[in-house]
């Protein structure tokens, strides 16, 4: 492995956390938990009522995504955090959600670091966990792999 790489592990009821792995060229470095939900309402008012993940304003779609890099901005940014890490669909749900339209998905955090709160269909982690990510990848290429269980 030269790049680094996110393995995130979603529970198929997205209300329950899931898990949000980093793995460099020494092994797992960094584990933290992740939510990939929707906000039902926004959802519902997008005409995506049941969150489906290859439509847009539903669940983080599953599958293997593009390689990329971590982006900071320049100013914290209320809901995103400093950063994020944008996610392009390369195969399975996640190729199938980018056909259908869906964009802007990406890994962030932005709510602090006492809850993780749900997207409109990003993976979401607390901040002082992004900041970490930003220390393991720094301006490395990473590779990013939804699964989901149960």
């Amino acid at each position: 492995m030269t790049n680094p790489q996110i393995f995130i592990v979603l529970p198929r009821n997205r209300v329950q956390p899931g898990i949000l792995s980093v793995f460099n060229i020494d092994g797992l470095a960094h584990t933290c938990a992740c939510k990939g939900k929707a906000d039902n309402g926004k959802a519902r008012r997008e005409g995506n009522a049941r969150r489906d993940p290859a439509r847009p304003w539903g669940d983080t779609p599953t599958g293997d995504y593009a390689p990329t890099q971590i982006d900071l901005f320049d100013e914290h940014h209320r809901s995103m955090g400093r950063g994020w890490i944008p996610m392009e669909g390369a195969d399975g749900q996640a190729l199938q959600a980018r056909i259908n339209g869906r964009t802007g998905l990406a890994i962030h955090a932005g709510r602090g670091d006492e809850k993780i709160v749900v997207t409109y269909g990003c993976v979401r982690v607390l901040d002082k966990d992004f900041d970490r990510l930003v220390q393991l990848i720094g301006t490395d290429v990473v590779e990013i792999f939804i699964r989901e269980i149960g």
